[in-house]
């Protein structure tokens, strides 16, 4: 198992803060408390919930997908915390699941990626509707800079290295929070 960094919940906000490494950040918190606080201090994205939509039919595929990928969009436009929440489940597989959208490439989650505008219309992931600025010019929709990506489990210690390996495609660092 990768190594697993340990901090506090106060520390999280300064690691938030800190400059974000080239790999993408699992926090691992059964407590539920992460949760909480990402709801109010990011863009909390439930895609174990969002799954179940698709699964038991409530929703479609394109449905769910656009609801993920307009909330992506926006969160970066206006520098959020992109939060991906895969539950208590330690078989969540995250490229699984975003595989199921049309509109994801595989290498989005890299911050030289989901950071460049240009990236983001070559993939047609902003729609014509979305691409402006905080004024409403159109054209000038940009990323930025504060925004990014994580994901969120609630799953146990116990169970992360199933998790992980569910998720080896991904380049993560696990940060577990006390």
């Amino acid at each position: 198992m990768d190594k697993v960094k340990k901090i506090t919940l106060p520390e999280v906000l300064p690691y938030l803060e800190s400059a974000q490494s080239e790999k993408l950040t699992l926090f691992i918190n059964p407590s539920g408390q992460l949760e909480t606080f990402f709801s109010y201090k990011g863009k909390l994205i439930e895609i174990n919930k969002e799954k179940i939509k698709i699964d038991i039919e409530n929703e479609s595929v394109e449905e769910v997908g656009e609801s993920i990928r307009s909330q992506i969009i926006s969160g970066l436009h206006y520098g959020y915390y992109i939060v991906f929440h895969l539950g208590a489940s330690e078989y969540f597989n995250l490229e699984d699941f975003f595989s199921y959208f049309k509109w994801f490439p595989k290498d989005l989650f890299l911050n030289a990626n989901f950071k460049n505008t240009k990236y983001l219309r070559k993939h047609n992931l902003i729609k014509e509707h979305e691409d402006k600025d905080h004024f409403g010019n159109h054209g000038a929709y940009e990323v930025n800079d504060k925004s990014k990506f994580f994901i969120l489990t609630s799953c146990e210690l116990k169970d992360l290295e199933t998790l992980l390996n569910n998720n080896s495609n991904l380049h993560l660092e696990n940060v577990y929070v006390e």
